[in-house]
């Protein structure tokens, strides 16, 4: 069952805020309290395309900022499903990152360059932690 919103906004002020007195009812169906944040070793905005229900019911695309250290709600499975999927990202190698995933103890896997022999490295990590699931 889809969670209708009556706008882009009201979905995404639910996201970042909660439940108020006359969202209650919304928030309760809210994909059971499920939340995300972004894992502690990024520490700039991350900005996605993700897929979110409109008034009508219909599927459309938004382009959603995440910021470092906010928790948010889902609102519905098929936003989280993206989230999983897309929010297995491949960044740029440096020593820091690599020493903050260790510190946070968080999966990675280091992957080398195919075209141009292994010169460049990639960090693969899931950069979104979800809560409540």
């Amino acid at each position: 069952m889809a969670i209708r919103y009556g706008s882009f906004q009201e979905m995404y002020h639910i996201m970042r805020n909660g439940a108020e007195e006359g969202n209650l009812e919304k928030a309760k169906k809210n994909s059971k309290g499920v939340k995300v944040r972004l894992i502690d070793a990024i520490s700039e905005d991350q900005h996605f395309n993700l897929p979110i229900k409109n008034d009508k019911g219909q599927t459309v695309y938004r382009n959603i900022t995440f910021e470092p250290g906010t928790l948010y709600k889902v609102p519905d499975e098929t936003f989280l499903e993206a989230l999983k999927v897309r929010g297995l990202t491949e960044l740029k190698h440096s020593d820091g990152l690599e020493n903050a995933l260790k510190e946070a103890e968080v999966p990675y896997t280091i992957k080398r360059c195919k075209s141009c022999g292994g010169g460049l490295k990639k960090i693969k990590v899931q950069i979104f932690e979800v809560i409540g699931e």
